[in-house]
């Protein structure tokens, strides 16, 4: 009976129905009982380990993180159903264990970079660490196979609260009187706009989130900030911008740059009519994005540190007055020393300005879900004018949070030249890696890049 609630209620976790002589069955993964995970982590708070054939599983426990295996087989387990690369379990609102899918040997970001902060958690604004799961093979460096974090109480993620703010937005924008959607404020590239006077009628409609942005940009740095203090650990200490690693950088960024394109090219045929004619803009674009690209080349102000590498709104939690960044594993589909190699922290920057301008045409989304806006004509194309200016005064209020907060640090470049070329090949060389993306798994929101890709070109 129970096996069959588990299959009806999650498929993916049934792996075959049995036939036994005491009755039919289900043979389902482990993490869908809550017997195993109570098991897994109690084995870390009693230092037990278990030993195979081939190797050994270590579960470790960190006496930040406060648990007791006495507290643990109390708490109810739950697995989280939110999509996602790993598999989560919440015990009560006390941990959360996440077990990772896509599995290598070495030292996984996620639990170096939480162990690392784990003597100053309220200082950058992480969970703690309270235990960890590695799987020793002979002559071979440990897998980090989980993690467990101390559960953070919150209202929902960033990129769930940034959306509902720009669907507010939009549905404001449409009451002001005289006002229509090609009638937006004006908008320019977020960081020629960390120092102008916000729009009335922008700060009319979003003014509250504005607040908040500026916070979150604040909170970025002061974990950037952090995560650069290597006196401790050589691993961590920030190492500064050279021209041989500008020129690797640059490198980097063409090869990644050509391969979108290229994907671009060969997915034209199956593109919706919309998204076509937006890659149609793009494509001629070719020649000024790697020139754009290039200018990295000429940038030897700022430090390269370890920082988050996959930042984004989602990767973020809201307590309703502040922030809590989560997920340090880095992008899934990189190996593990390419997700530990230093680089500027403008690539986090990036992509939570790429975030919000993600969350500006979600957000048009969300608006038509609600029934407050037609879907003919394209809103994406009604509404472009105020997503844009969503996306530029909000990514200047991040900004300007961040660049306060940085500033007198030499984390990033001090030149006001030099910092505006780092970060425009940055932002480029994230919405081309997410164009790569959607084309792969969303095709229907390749447009948000490639809409990103001309505005951060001036089209």
């Amino acid at each position: 009976e129970r096996g069959d609630r588990l299959a009806e209620d999650h498929p993916q976790a049934a792996l075959a129905r049995l036939a036994a002589a005491d009755g039919p069955g289900i043979l389902h993964d482990a993490h869908w009982e809550p017997a195993y995970a109570r098991a897994l982590l109690g084995a870390a708070l009693r230092r037990r380990t278990f030993t195979g054939p081939s190797g050994t599983l270590v579960p470790r426990a960190y006496p930040e993180g406060g648990a007791t295996a006495a507290e643990v087989q109390e708490l109810p387990v739950t697995v989280l159903s939110a999509e996602q690369s790993n598999t989560s379990m919440t015990f009560g609102d006390r941990y959360i264990l996440k077990a990772y899918r896509r599995l290598e040997p070495g030292l996984n970001p996620d639990l170096e970079i939480g162990r690392f902060l784990n003597s100053r958690p309220t200082e950058a604004h992480v969970a703690v660490v309270a235990a960890s799961f590695e799987y020793r093979r002979h002559r071979e460096e440990p897998t980090t196979l989980g993690i467990v974090h101390q559960f953070v109480p919150n209202s929902a993620d960033t990129w769930a609260y940034t959306v509902a703010a720009a669907s507010r937005y939009y549905e404001q924008s449409l009451n002001l009187d005289d006002q229509s959607p090609d009638e937006a404020p004006p908008s320019q590239p977020a960081i020629e706009l960390v120092d102008a006077e916000v729009p009335v009628a922008f700060d009319y409609v979003a003014g509250e989130y504005l607040t908040q942005a500026e916070l979150l940009g604040c909170r970025t740095a002061q974990l950037h900030l952090a995560l650069s203090d290597g006196s401790s650990n050589r691993n961590f200490q920030p190492e500064p911008v050279t021209v041989l690693t500008q020129r690797a950088l640059y490198q980097t960024m063409r090869n990644g740059a050509g391969r979108s394109l290229r994907e671009l090219r060969r997915s034209l045929k199956r593109l919706p009519g919309t998204t076509r004619e937006e890659a149609d803009r793009v494509l001629p674009l070719a020649p000024e994005i790697l020139e754009r690209l290039r200018a990295v080349t000429r940038v030897d102000q700022g430090l390269r540190i370890r920082h988050h590498g996959d930042l984004h709104l989602g990767q973020v939690l809201t307590t309703g007055r502040d922030f809590v960044f989560i997920d340090f594993e880095g992008e899934p589909t990189r190996s593990l020393n390419e997700r530990r190699i230093k680089r500027s922290p403008l690539r986090d920057v990036a992509g939570m300005l790429r975030s919000l301008h993600y969350s500006a045409y979600v957000g048009i989304d969300d608006l038509v879900d609600r029934g407050l806006a037609p879907t003919e004509p394209d809103p994406w194309t009604r509404f472009r004018p105020w997503a844009e200016a969503w996306s530029a005064w909000a990514g200047a209020a991040f900004l300007r949070g961040y660049l306060k907060a940085a500033e007198g640090t030499g984390l990033v470049p001090t030149d006001p030249a030099q910092l505006r070329a780092c970060l425009d090949a940055h932002l480029l060389e994230k919405a081309l890696y997410e164009l790569t993306y959607e084309l792969s798994h969303r095709p229907t929101w390749a447009r948000i890049p490639m809409v990103g890709i001309r505005s951060l070109m001036g089209g």
